[in-house]
């Protein structure tokens, strides 16, 4: 299964305890799906580590370096045009524009997106619970 992840901005929270949180997902994803894993980079954000591109992006020293054990693909329209649909995947993202939806609509794999927000205290906890069932 391929794993798709685009939550650079859950990643960026303050608070220590979600940021353990998300170390714990991201280390579950490492040893679930370590060589099926893959981080959505825009191509104006090519890089996870804040060197390149137009947007600093800065995680803590940990997130990065389990950031780093996954491979990066870069699009730039819609992030569906990295998606191999040919394969049983799980997208994790805190959004979905409209096209997009309509790419997983005519794929008929609107269930593999998983719509991740920071709105939900438990939010990693689920996550990795999600990323462990499957």
């Amino acid at each position: 299964m391929n794993i798709y992840l685009d939550i650079d901005e859950l990643l960026q929270l303050e608070d220590y305890n979600t940021i353990s949180l998300a170390d714990q997902f991201l280390e579950a994803v490492c040893a679930e799906y370590p060589d099926s894993t893959y981080w959505l980079v825009a191509t104006s954000n090519k890089s996870i580590n804040g060197d390149t591109g137009e947007k600093d992006i800065s995680f803590r020293p940990s997130t990065k370096r389990l950031l780093e054990n996954f491979t990066k693909l870069e699009w730039q329209h819609l992030k569906t045009d990295v998606i191999n649909f040919d394969e049983d995947f799980l997208w994790f993202g805190t959004d979905l524009w409209p096209e997009e939806l309509q790419v997983l609509e005519d794929h008929d794999a609107l269930e593999q997106f998983i719509r991740v927000g920071n709105d939900d205290p438990n939010v990693f906890q689920k996550l990795t619970a999600a990323i462990k069932d499957n």
